[in-house]
């Protein structure tokens, strides 16, 4: 875990060290608003390409080797984007980086699944999102004081070479697996074995020509799973949430509260700070809670979640309500430490429900999630010009009533679709239960000895499901988190 908190602290640094150098970039290049607008979208546009694919290459090819790739070309770009003087040439740099930046976060997910049993998976899951708030304070924070010694560029360049380093560490101690690992102890071997980690690793070890070709033919099937779909919604809603904090509350300090530029960057280093601090709290309670028998996975994951969603709905609306800044402040990092126990909640959920198609699911919500995200300021604009703009308190208020209405439904969708039950074995079982190959065969047996869902069965055979088939009970919650979340958007005027 310690290794991909660092993967994502180095490729978070580059991708926002050029939102911290653009001050200094636009004098050297002489950009306008708009170039300098555009320089910004050409990561997401190029991120977005390679979501869904590098999660299913990870999965077919292994993540050592694709977290390498992302590696080596986020360093790569960050080189060529120090040494190239056309802002055409530099635009398409920064392209190519989130071309080939967008298999991140699927390719953690995929190695989280395969190596961190489920007892431990909230406090890994924590570890592993340090990195992002790390490698923000790098690029907005130390970035900018080391450019503004040797220039930009130089700044540009060390960041590159500093990632290159780190992707040789990379290469020398990263593993696909546990059984790969050179350097594991026997006894954690025997330890992960217990935990059934092994044998999913050994899924793919099996007959990887055949396993592979099922997985491939077997794919989108893992979508038809309220599971899966649980984690997909969630992550839009986290993801319209923590963007409208990074997009929205500077301009509400300054616009709406008056607060000068600097005083709102200062404001705005201890949200980060409590992110930290409540994630590593969070997994730790949350693996404690597991370990300890004292509530459900599922019923952590929810309680964790609700936490998020509700706490940040919460907390944001309340700093729509005042006008002190202190205390603005106080509850805006309120707000962005209860959306970090989000990594004991939907964000554990997708190691829970799937290890052989975990690159795939990541790749999907993070993609969607991303599509989300590019949605808050068109969203948010439109809400402050609809209200009078952004230096009145009626379309403040509107606008953090919107993120409390998005916040209750993230936590209806996600209590009521969540399940914490391994979907793989389902998915295989819905080509037919006959498969001729034998390793097929073997791989099935694997993970029957590892998955087992009590509330799914197969008509056809008396083992397996071939379709979810939820129970009544199951189907009335359902129906009444539904009620509920129309209920609540109707209440605050969304509807």
């Amino acid at each position: 875990m310690h290794l991909l908190c660092l993967s994502r602290l180095f490729c978070q640094a580059c991708r926002l060290s050029l939102g911290g150098l653009m001050p200094l970039i636009v004098a050297d290049l002489r950009l306008s608003t708009t170039s300098a607008g555009s320089l910004l979208s050409a990561f997401p546009c190029g991120y977005l390409l390679t979501q869904v694919v590098g999660g299913m290459a990870a999965d077919r090819y292994g993540a050592k080797l694709i977290m390498n790739l992302v590696l080596m070309s986020t360093a790569l770009s960050m080189l060529l984007i120090g040494s190239l003087q056309s802002f055409t040439a530099i635009r398409t740099a920064v392209f190519l980086m989130g071309f080939f930046q967008g298999p991140l976060f699927p390719t953690n997910g995929v190695l989280q699944a395969r190596w961190v049993p489920r007892s431990e998976r909230a406090s890994a899951t924590a570890l592993m999102e340090l990195g992002n708030p790390l490698g923000a304070l790098v690029a907005m924070f130390f970035t900018p004081i080391l450019a503004q010694s040797l220039g930009w560029r130089a700044a540009v360049f060390l960041l590159g070479i500093a990632t290159f380093l780190f992707a040789m560490v990379w290469q020398a101690l990263a593993a696909n697996c546990p059984s790969e690992c050179r350097y594991i102890k026997t006894m954690e071997l025997s330890e992960m074995r217990s935990f059934g980690l092994i044998s999913a690793s050994k899924l793919t070890e099996t007959s990887k020509g055949h396993s592979v070709q099922v997985a491939g033919r077997n794919s989108l099937r893992v979508f038809a799973f309220p599971a899966v779909w649980s984690v997909l919604l969630a992550n839009i809603m986290f993801n319209f949430n923590r963007y409208f904090s990074y997009n929205w509350v500077p301009l509400y300090f300054t616009d709406g509260l008056g607060v000068s530029i600097s005083q709102t960057a200062h404001c705005m280093l201890w949200p980060n700070i409590a992110d930290m601090i409540f994630a590593l709290a969070a997994g730790k309670v949350a693996d404690k809670l597991a370990n300890t028998g004292r509530l459900s996975t599922l019923n952590i994951r929810r309680m964790f979640s609700a936490i998020g969603f509700l706490g940040t709905g919460t907390g944001l609306y309340l700093a729509g309500q005042t006008h002190d800044k202190t205390l603005v402040t106080a509850l805006i990092s309120l707000a962005s430490g209860m959306q970090a126990c989000h990594t004991a909640g939907f964000k554990s959920s997708y190691a829970d429900i799937s290890k052989q198609y975990a690159g795939m699911i990541y790749g999907t919500g993070n993609m969607l999630a991303s599509m989300s995200s590019a949605a808050v300021p068109l969203t948010g604009a439109a809400i402050l010009d609809a209200h009078g703009g952004s230096h009145t308190t009626a379309a403040w208020e509107a606008v953090f009533r919107a993120v409390l209405g998005v916040s209750a439904m993230g936590a209806a969708f996600y209590s009521v679709l969540v399940d914490t039950s391994n979907v793989d074995v389902h998915v295989h079982c819905q080509q037919g239960c006959s498969d001729e190959h034998p390793a097929s065969q073997i791989s099935r047996n694997l993970m029957l000895q590892t998955v087992r869902s009590p509330s799914l069965h197969c008509r056809r055979t008396g083992g397996l499901l071939t379709s979810p088939v939820p129970s009544r009970r199951l189907w009335h919650r359902r129906c009444l988190g539904l009620v509920s979340v129309s209920l609540v958007t109707r209440l605050l005027g969304f509807v």
